[in-house]
């Protein structure tokens, strides 16, 4: 159980790494598209970038780990990695990106969501237009809240990890301990521990009988 779940974490937190540092980069576009020099050409190439950034994300909410499962599952399972200790087995879609979608309807999950509408947003901006689907301050919320959300989803799984690091070292003291014990009982000298044990014995018989006496 440790294994899995710490295989399935380590996956999770691969991905959410890769995300935020992506997120980044579309807040950095945000603040760059608030620029007032800026034309109807630099918007267009912001929006291009915008793209290219939403749409690696989409791969990545839906990647698949090497046997092919899904590593944001939309439900995942309790799994005990210690006795009376239980954690998740792995990040869920929801917590990760958003109540909206699922791994089945990833476009319609608040993180893609919030980063298509900056996308419509800078398109807009490059046509010229003067009024917006969605304004500035609805676009960076957006992205702020998902943003949000993905370093939650990050800081609940390496807690989980933790966890499973801690259980880790619990195992491997007792395996150490068993394993002095062994060894311990392997390494005593029968003959030499039944002579012991014959006198100890005679000698309690003999306890024994003078008490009677």
């Amino acid at each position: 159980n440790q294994k899995f779940v710490e295989s399935s974490h380590a996956n999770a937190q691969s991905q959410l790494d890769s995300i935020i540092n992506e997120m980044n980069t579309l807040k950095q576009l945000f603040v760059q598209s608030q620029n007032g020099a800026l034309n109807t050409t630099n918007y267009a190439a912001l929006q291009i970038q915008a793209e290219q950034i939403r749409d690696a994300i989409a791969s990545q909410m839906t990647a698949t780990d090497g046997s092919g499962t899904a590593i944001f599952q939309d439900s995942v399972n309790q799994v005990q990695i210690e006795p009376n200790l239980m954690v998740d087995s792995g990040v869920t879609f929801s917590d990760a990106f958003g109540s909206s979608g699922s791994y089945d309807y990833s476009t319609s999950s608040e993180l893609y969501e919030s980063i298509d509408n900056f996308v419509t947003y800078l398109g807009e901006k490059a046509d010229g237009a003067s009024t917006y689907t969605n304004d500035e301050s609805t676009v960076s919320d957006g992205l702020d809240n998902s943003f949000d959300l993905l370093t939650q989803a990050q800081q609940r799984s390496g807690g989980i990890s933790a966890q499973v690091d801690n259980a880790n070292l619990a195992i491997t003291d007792i395996g150490t301990q068993v394993a002095a014990s062994a060894s311990a009982l392997l390494d005593t000298d029968m003959a030499a521990a039944t002579a012991a044990y014959t006198r100890s014995q005679t000698l309690l018989n003999a306890a024994q009988a003078m008490f009677a006496r």
